[in-house]
């Protein structure tokens, strides 16, 4: 995961249960991202030593409604329903497998989707 954010410059990462674990916590964490990751509800929160072992008791103590509220997760809704957007307009593979050619494509597709957001 490290080489997928090493060139990327961002503050937080949003991300499902799919994401939760110690060791991207970690990653994130190292690399100055603040994780704001959903909490699986069978975790337990034991000592909570750790970030991710505290938004367990946060979690669990205050209610999800609580935690989802103060950390404003909802943001990580308006990002899916882009990603649905743009696969939905764009589809979700590349014809061409030779990377400069991908990264055109990407680039042009990203700013149709930047100009169909304008006109709305």
């Amino acid at each position: 995961m490290s080489v997928l954010i090493k060139d990327i410059n961002t503050q937080e990462l949003l991300g499902d249960p799919g994401y939760n674990g110690e060791n991207i916590y970690s990653i994130l964490r190292k690399n100055g991202i603040k994780p704001t990751i959903r909490l699986p509800n069978h975790l337990s929160s034991k000592k909570a030593k750790t970030k991710r072992q505290q938004n367990v008791a946060c979690q669990q103590t205050k209610g999800y409604q609580a935690w989802r509220n103060k950390n404003k997760y909802g943001r990580r809704e308006l990002v899916e329903n882009i990603f649905l957007r743009f696969k939905g307009s764009f589809g979700s593979q590349f014809l061409s497998r030779d990377n400069d050619n991908m990264n055109n494509k990407m680039t042009i597709k990203c700013q149709l989707l930047n100009k169909m957001f304008e006109i709305y």
